[in-house]
């Protein structure tokens, strides 16, 4: 059980610094004073939480204490311990159109990101964690941001990325839902995966060794919302140490989160589409199709544009396979379920029009002003 490990880790450490400090008649504020640790930290460490690496080294020289024995550390024991459930909370994604859920690693394309200020084109979210670690991203309906926070998520988990760090990906709605705060959410979250002790979570908060995922701050009912907005400002400035990222498809939000640096899901390029084609037709084992799928991309403009978006290249690729055709109808339906309905289309009568829409126009050349149409009004949200 780790929550067994974890209050067991240090309590022979605790005890032997307090013996130390009685016989040294060190007070806490002597003690801080004597390693240069902060007395906020050695306060928790004598609640019971644990310390860093460094700080208990320092401890040790300070006090001639031994070194304590090498240990599993909390981060690898949560992480080791919640593989699977992140596994199955993160490792599959839902394709309209599709009856299963499919692989995430089968299909995942690292999405290209922008920054306002930065003129590269090769920029990376999780080469820019390690640079900075606080991240405003945003993106239009169907660009990816579930997705990438998922694959953030899983690489976590896998020691890929941040390897100091537990993951954890939260959906702002549910935390809205709640009505608790984001330290009493994440402990709960953590008591229902098994480390009920609360102690853990708050330690590993203070000590920055968490990477926080909010997703879905526009879907934060509005009366919600700044409430929301308060408690992510206040996290970031009472630990910062923690690294957090922050998806919304308002990108006005960004004026809220000025303090963090803003990143932007801008349109996939053709590398990338070809790229997620090429991986669901194999995944599926259709690459006869993938032939097709290059042809009909490379000759028709408006089915670039329109793959551009993640979500709509998806069900290109349903509706290739499928070799659904359908009128001009679709199109303003598919806006429709694609725009104000997403999260209610399941697999039946709205999924088979989504997944028509795709070949709509491949198979009606002259459709093409309907590709137009529904390109101008993806690009203008």
């Amino acid at each position: 059980m780790v929550a067994i490990d974890l209050q067991q880790e240090s309590v022979n450490f605790l005890m032997q610094v307090k013996r130390a400090c009685a016989d040294r008649g060190f007070s806490l504020d002597a003690l801080a004073r004597a390693s240069g640790l902060p007395s906020d930290d050695l306060m928790r460490f004598f609640d019971g939480l644990a310390l860093e690496e460094h700080q208990v080294a320092r401890l040790c020289e300070v006090l001639n204490l031994p070194s304590p024995p090498k240990r599993v550390s909390v981060v690898q024991q949560i992480r080791h311990h919640w593989e699977s459930r992140i596994q199955a909370q993160c490792g599959w994604l839902k394709v309209i159109g599709h009856p299963d859920p499919v692989p995430l690693e089968s299909l995942f394309v690292s999405p290209p990101v922008a920054h306002p200020l930065r003129p590269e084109t090769n920029l990376s979210l999780p080469g820019l964690l390690r640079e900075v670690p606080h991240w405003f991203l945003t993106g239009g309906v169907g660009m990816g941001k579930t997705t990438l926070l998922k694959s953030l998520t899983l690489a976590c988990s896998a020691g890929m990325l941040l390897p100091h760090m537990v993951p954890m990906l939260i959906s702002l709605p549910d935390l809205a839902a709640a009505g608790s705060s984001v330290k009493e959410y994440g402990a709960e979250l953590f008591a229902q995966w098994d480390v009920p002790d609360h102690r853990v979570f708050e330690s590993l908060l203070h000590q920055g060794r968490l990477l926080l995922l909010f997703d879905g701050l526009d879907c934060v009912p509005l009366g919600q919302q700044p409430h929301v907005i308060r408690m992510i400002r206040m996290l970031a400035v009472q630990y910062p140490k923690n690294h957090l990222v922050v998806a919304s498809g308002n990108p006005d939000h960004g004026v809220y989160f000025e303090q963090m640096g803003e990143l932007i899901l801008p349109d996939w390029s053709a590398p990338q589409i070809l790229s997620y084609a090429e991986r669901w037709f194999r995944y599926r084992g259709q690459m006869e199709l993938w032939e097709q799928w290059q042809r009909s991309y490379g000759g028709d403009r408006h089915w670039q544009e329109l793959c551009s978006r993640p979500l709509l290249l998806a069900h290109a690729c349903v509706g290739l396979e499928q070799h659904r055709v359908g009128g001009t109808w679709l199109v303003e339906e598919a806006v429709h379920l694609l725009l104000c309905r997403w999260p209610e289309v399941g697999e039946g009568d709205g999924g088979e029009v989504v997944a028509s829409l795709a070949i709509a126009t491949y198979e009606q050349p002259q459709q093409q002003w309907s590709w137009a149409t529904l390109c101008r009004t993806l690009k203008a949200l």
